[in-house]
C-alpha cells in the first residue's frame, strides 16, 4: 500500500511532507527523508509540498497559484496569467529553467567591450583633429612661400629694369658733343721706296701677300 512502508516485519504508516523520518522508504510518494536519523521528508526536486504531500511542479507555461508550484529557478508571473516563467537569470529549455550558455556577453565582458569602443572612437577623433591640424599647418606654409617668391620676383624685375635704364642712359652721347665727330688716327703708308733695302734687288718669290698689296 502506498500510504505504509515495511519496518522489521511490519507496516507502519508513511510519513507526511515536513514531518521527522528515520530512514529512506518513510516518506510519502515522490518524498525522501533528509537524513538517516533525524530528518524529515522533503519532496524531491520536480515536486513541491502542498500540505502533507508532494506534487508534481508546474513546468514553464503551466498555470501556478504561488511560486513554489513552479520548477526550480521559475516563478509564477501572476501579472501573466499566473503562469510559471523563468527567472532573469535563467532560459527555458524543454519546459525547464536552466543557466544560459556562456557566450561571453557577461557584464564585466560588456563593459570591457564598452571601454574598448570608446577607445578607439577616441583615437580615431585624435587622429583625425592631428591630419586636420598638419593640412592647415601645410596650407599656411605653402600660401607663405608662395608669397615670398611672388615678392622676390617683384624686387628681382624691378632692379632689372632699373638696371636697363642707366645702362641705356649712360651710354648716350652727351648732348653738348652730339654733332661732333670722333676723330680717328691712320698712321701713313710708307713706299716700298723709302725702307732700308730699297737698293737690294727684289725677287718676286721673296714678296708675301702683304708686299703685293703696299706695292
Amino acid at each position: 500500500m502506498a500510504d505504509f512502508y515495511a519496518l522489521n516485519g511490519q507496516c507502519w504508516p508513511t510519513v507526511d511532507a515536513g514531518k521527522p523520518c528515520t530512514g529512506w522508504g518513510q516518506c510519502v510518494p515522490n518524498a525522501q527523508c533528509s537524513t538517516d536519523r533525524g530528518g524529515t521528508c522533503d519532496c524531491s526536486e520536480d515536486f513541491y509540498q502542498n500540505r502533507t504531500r508532494c506534487l508534481e511542479r508546474n513546468r514553464v507555461g503551466d498555470r501556478c497559484d504561488v511560486a513554489s508550484q513552479c520548477v526550480k529557478f521559475a516563478v509564477c508571473q501572476v501579472e501573466n496569467g499566473s503562469l510559471c516563467q523563468c527567472d532573469a537569470n535563467h532560459v527555458e529549455k524543454n519546459g525547464r529553467c536552466e543557466v544560459p550558455p556562456d557566450d561571453g556577453t557577461t557584464e564585466e565582458g560588456a563593459s570591457e567591450t564598452g571601454s574598448n569602443i570608446v577607445l578607439i572612437v577616441a583615437i580615431v577623433v585624435g587622429l583625425l583633429l592631428f591630419l586636420l591640424t598638419l593640412t592647415c599647418c601645410l596650407f599656411f606654409l605653402c600660401a607663405r612661400r608662395r608669397k615670398k617668391n611672388k615678392k622676390n620676383r617683384e624686387d628681382v624685375g624691378s632692379f632689372t629694369d632699373s638696371a636697363l635704364s642707366d645702362s641705356t642712359s649712360s651710354s648716350r652721347i652727351p648732348k653738348p658733343y652730339a654733332n661732333y665727330a670722333v676723330p680717328f688716327y691712320y698712321p701713313a703708308t710708307r713706299s716700298v721706296s723709302s725702307l732700308p733695302f730699297s737698293d737690294m734687288p727684289i725677287y718676286m718669290q721673296d714678296l708675301t701677300l702683304a708686299d703685293t698689296e703696299e706695292i
